[in-house]
């Protein structure tokens, strides 16, 4: 039987982390981090930012409506705003516009460049956050109107080709030497203003260190891994969340966490974590686009400073994500009718749902059955809207989809996310190609649920055991908490959870194990079972001073009833 030790060892060594290496992955003190300086044309950057704002130039933030693309669009307008009144004594003429997402898509496109200069006729200078790396012909349509354009991105681009504008700061860039590519498009934002501050403001450098919490939130919400300096950032997110930061919790979390506790979706001691982040904050965030294809009251709950709009827009956004769940969690029941056993990938059309929705779907998928899967609604003129999720820790999704290029009229993405579209002519072509492009990639016939890192027996799964892994937090992409599978436990007692009563808990010889939306799936089998045999990701449960053990399995496949 493999000792604590042991067992943390192994882990580590599974997710790359080293005694040699471990300092930079898990460890890494804010000293360490790499400047942001050391990307392609941040130095122009930071010197043309003071320029614009000292010259009192008009400035339109292009940002994307997902929770990443709201997170550095409200970043860049109040760090503009905020340079410009310690530099000027004035709040800077600084405007923020986003594509709507069912309408225009994701990305600048030249009708969008339209539909910004009728919104902001006296632009002088564009900014993009969280896109514009491929957006070639939006940029030259821009320039050829007169604006000043500059990119901010962290998305892959074009081997060879950057948009032909003065700056691009981009991690990802074809010819950038950054050392870590893994950033969010927040992050980038955040990084370039620390070194705006600390060569014309340094006295207040703190105001700009406090927008980390979006960079924390991002760092989930958009899936980068958290390892190397995602940590820190992470890390310095919570903190202010949790108030053991400097910096004060920004009210809109506040408010946030006042609407959830109010109606006991979240307990008044619950200490805010990355789990949170993701499957709280994140969703919320984008919940707006996703139902109604516009991110503003987002961006504008972030910007306001008052108390009763912020509440306001708090209580808007709870029930549109409630609305969004709904329809997703539906679209997803609709996914699994299909048969999916002898493929090593998923990839279908959902006549009925609407491209915000594709991508959760296609990451729950990806989840379930452990393989690359991506989803396409109809949209306009013939094309189909995609999003795709990789499913695999190891496969860089955005390379395997690069290879069917040709099939495409857009894409972009990331190792672990990507969009697209394709006409629908070439649907049957593009998931023939691609499908043996992932069959490389995973074996057709492999487990449909992700391999355990660790066999035990339910006596080894204690308090001490559970506490050592939590001492490696945070967790989250590419750094997961550890899967455990223990076999043949005698359950107890069956119990559906939650208001609706989806959610189930099985009593097990000492802890619980859970299936979130578990009850419409497998509550029968359940009943009808004697023992079960799970795989899931262990965590200490508090709810009103009381400790449980918790086994949260990841999908139905999780489960083995006998």
């Amino acid at each position: 039987m493999a000792t604590t030790n042991q067992m943390i060892q192994t882990y580590l060594e599974s997710k790359g982390v080293t005694a040699d290496n471990r300092s930079l992955m898990l460890d890494m003190q804010e000293a360490q981090i790499p400047s942001a300086l050391l990307m392609k044309d941040a130095e122009k950057f930071v010197r043309r930012i003071y320029e614009l704002i000292m010259a009192g130039k008009r400035i339109v933030v292009y940002g994307d409506y997902d929770a990443d693309g709201v997170c550095a669009t409200t970043t860049m307008v109040r760090a503009l705003r905020e340079l410009a009144m310690i530099l000027t004594g004035k709040p800077g003429k600084i405007k923020y516009f986003i594509p709507h997402r069912f309408i225009d898509g994701y990305g600048m496109k030249p009708k969008t460049i339209d539909k910004l200069r009728d919104k902001f006729p006296k632009t002088d200078v564009i900014i993009t956050v969280d896109n514009g790396i491929v957006a070639f012909d939006a940029i030259e349509y821009a320039k050829s109107l007169g604006y000043e354009v500059i990119v901010t991105d962290h998305h892959g681009g074009v081997d060879g080709r950057n948009p032909n504008c003065d700056i691009v700061v981009n991690p990802n860039r074809y010819d950038d030497e950054y050392p870590f590519k893994g950033i969010s498009g927040t992050t980038v934002v955040y990084k370039l203003f620390l070194e705006v501050a600390k060569r014309y403001c340094p006295e207040h450098l703190d105001k700009f260190r406090a927008f980390v919490d979006f960079a924390g939130i991002s760092t989930i919400s958009d899936v980068m891994p958290v390892l190397y300096e995602n940590r820190v950032y992470l890390k310095q997110a919570l903190a202010i969340f949790n108030g053991e930061s400097e910096h004060r919790r920004r009210f809109a979390w506040s408010a946030i966490i006042e609407l959830l506790q109010s109606m006991k979706k979240l307990t008044k001691d619950k200490v805010i974590d990355e789990m949170d982040f993701g499957f709280t904050f994140g969703p919320m965030i984008n919940a707006q686009s996703r139902v109604y294809g516009i991110a503003d009251t987002a961006v504008d709950l972030f910007l306001s400073q008052n108390t009763e709009d912020v509440r306001s827009k708090v209580a808007f956004l709870f029930e549109t994500n409630k609305e969004r769940k709904e329809i997703s969690d539906a679209a997803f029941v609709r996914a699994q009718e299909t048969d999916y056993s002898g493929r090593s990938s998923i990839i279908f059309i959902d006549d009925s749902l609407g491209d915000g929705y594709i991508g959760l779907v296609a990451g729950r998928m990806a989840e379930k059955y452990n393989r690359p899967s991506v989803v396409f609604t109809r949209g306009e003129g013939g094309v189909l809207k995609g999003s795709a999720r990789a499913g695999l820790d190891n496969l860089h999704l955005l390379d395997c989809l690069r290879q069917v290029q040709d099939l495409t009229v857009a894409l972009g993405g990331h190792s672990g996310a990507a969009g697209l579209s394709i006409p629908e002519a070439n649907f049957e072509a593009f998931k023939e190609r691609l499908e043996v492009i992932f069959d490389a990639a995973i074996p057709a016939d492999a487990d449909v649920r992700k391999p355990a890192d660790f066999t035990i027996d339910a006596d080894q799964l204690t308090y001490d055991l559970l506490n050592s892994f939590e001492r490696l937090a945070p967790f989250g992409p590419g750094f997961e908490l550890p899967l455990f599978e223990v076999v043949d436990l005698p359950i107890d007692e069956v119990k559906a959870m939650g208001q609706e009563k989806n959610h189930l808990k099985l009593v097990c010889d000492g802890f619980d194990v859970i299936l979130w939306n578990g009850v419409p799936l497998v509550g029968d089998k359940a009943k009808a079972a004697k023992t079960v045999s799970v795989t899931g990701q262990a965590q200490v449960n508090e709810f009103l001073n009381r400790k449980t053990m918790q086994l949260i399995a990841r999908s139905e496949n999780s489960l083995v009833f006998n």
